[in-house]
């Protein structure tokens, strides 16, 4: 997360939280930061994570979030949506 700003943390549940952020070196660049810990899930856990990722980063629509920066560095950032 060194690489963003949290401005606000919008929503939490069983498995992490999501947060508005925006870039440290663009500002006016905003995104939704899922971070989730999968230290204690199960098997069907990961892969129901897994999943989620993969139809995110599927997605193109101006009203759904999508995938903007596919998940290897164990920091996916949201992308799109309509603000």
């Amino acid at each position: 997360m060194e690489r963003y700003s949290v401005l606000k943390r919008l929503n939490s549940g069983a498995y992490g939280s999501a947060y508005l952020v925006c870039l440290k070196h663009r500002p006016e660049e905003q995104y939704v930061l899922k971070k989730i810990s999968l230290d204690q899930a199960n098997e069907r856990e990961r892969q129901q994570a897994e999943m989620e990722v993969k139809v995110l980063q599927a997605l193109d629509h101006p009203f759904v979030l999508g995938c903007a920066r596919p998940p290897s560095s164990r920091r996916p950032a949201a992308r799109g949506g309509r603000r």
